[in-house]
């Protein structure tokens, strides 16, 4: 047995202890709460938490692998459902953790007030009425039911269509001829992970609709596994744009590679070019339209923990390597990179434009003030969702359309479409 594999049953192990004690205090407040009925209503309530929370005790016993089997091997409203509670069960430990850590804060400051007085007076109760606590208690319970209610919609709308961006670029002089073109932009479909054929269908007829002059990719098209190339081939041979279709590498690509038989890179990228699909790593295009022209770039993915085989540049030696092949003659430079973390080099460049994606927005949105949007990735990253600019150079990060996790709360899955204007 691997290390990454004790790694996972260790943490599913600690995944099943919180949800248990989550359930615990939930099982507290229901007998509170409906002290007639709580055993049949905690009963139903276990029996339903159990069933869609066994994906978690399956990692613990088996590890990731057997996570991946249950998620591969059950239809994917199962999946889903059974990771929307999980999520939900994340956030009722959350909300629990918030709300008792005063309570019991201040339980044990009167604890060593009394030892301190030296006195065996009891401690007042802080309700003494048996049914305004049940009331509270009752209430208590909108808490949980809410927080369910969130992480269902919210799992509904990771399956949403997806949203359209749309981003002007503006020209330099002298290259009217190419006012109107567009260029369409997906990101991290994740294909194997809770992405299914008619998710697929709809993001193929989406970028159709469109008709786009361009479709771009940036990275994480798979998940984790070379199985996962079969359907991400017939997605991208499906895709048709007049004047190409181009790619950068995805960290998720790179992993996928490991799971190869030799751990090579090229088992993953040229299946993907044999698809037609500009494949760009490190590299530049000059795409002709009208008599005029752009460049297009794509870095590669930057240097990574755990995979220095295949992760050799700096996102410095990316933009060196791309930039090495460009001319200085004003045309429109337009970088593809999939972490958005390589705009902190990026803006230093001439460039136009970056596209990114990698945080799927975070995922979860409370909104944005100025560039700050908070979500849960702001903490490590400030460029994750939207249009940022500085010094004269332009980032658009991709929400994605997929995810390791089907929750998506105030950030739909996204189209970018980026139209080049004088």
């Amino acid at each position: 047995m691997n290390e990454a594999q004790m790694a996972f049953m260790f943490l599913g192990f600690v995944f099943t202890l919180f949800n248990a004690r989550v359930f615990w205090g939930l099982r507290k407040r229901i007998y509170i709460a409906f002290p007639r009925h709580a055993r049949l209503i905690t009963l139903a309530a276990g029996l339903v938490c159990f069933a869609l929370l066994s994906p978690v005790l399956a990692m613990a016993i088996g590890g990731l692998s057997a996570l991946r089997s249950f998620r591969d091997n059950s239809p994917i409203g199962v999946a889903i459902a059974c990771m929307a509670m999980q999520f939900a069960f994340w956030l009722y430990g959350a909300f629990l953790a918030l709300v008792s850590t005063p309570a019991d804060i201040s339980l044990r400051i009167r604890q060593i007030r009394r030892l301190l007085k030296d006195t065996s007076e009891p401690i007042p109760e802080t309700l003494e009425d048996p049914e305004r606590r049940k009331l509270l208690h009752r209430s208590a319970l909108m808490a949980p039911a809410a927080i369910l209610a969130t992480a269902g919609l919210g799992a509904l709308a990771s399956q949403a269509d997806p949203v359209v961006s749309r981003l002007p670029l503006k020209l330099r002089k002298g290259f009217a001829a190419l006012d109107g073109v567009t260029l369409a932009q997906f990101s991290d479909v994740h294909i194997g992970s809770y992405m299914s054929q008619r998710r697929l269908d709809v993001l193929v007829d989406a970028l159709h609709a469109l008709k786009p002059d361009i479709i771009l990719c940036t990275g994480d098209l798979i998940d984790n596994h070379e199985d996962q190339l079969a359907p991400a081939t017939e997605f991208l041979s499906r895709l048709k744009a007049p004047r190409g279709i181009y790619m950068c590498m995805g960290n998720h690509e790179y992993i996928s590679a490991m799971s190869t038989s030799d751990a090579m890179p090229e088992n993953i990228i040229k299946p993907l070019r044999a698809t037609g699909v500009d494949v760009l790593i490190a590299q530049a295009r000059k795409i002709a339209i009208n008599g005029a022209h752009l460049w297009l770039m794509g870095t590669d993915y930057p240097e990574m923990r755990g995979l220095p085989a295949m992760l050799r540049r700096t996102t410095k030696q990316s933009l060196d390597a791309c930039l090495g092949e460009v001319r200085d003659d004003g045309a429109p430079r337009i970088v593809l990179a999939h972490n958005p973390s390589q705009f902190h080099e990026g803006q230093e460049r001439d460039i136009d434009l970056m596209l990114s994606g990698h945080t799927h927005g975070g995922q979860i949105s409370l909104g944005r003030i100025g560039d700050y949007h908070f979500s849960p990735v702001l903490p490590f990253e400030l460029y994750h969702r939207g249009l940022y600019e500085r010094q004269g150079r332009q980032l658009y990060v991709n929400s994605g359309y997929g995810g390791w996790l089907p929750e998506r709360i105030n950030c739909p899955p996204e189209i970018t479409l980026v139209t080049l204007q004088t």
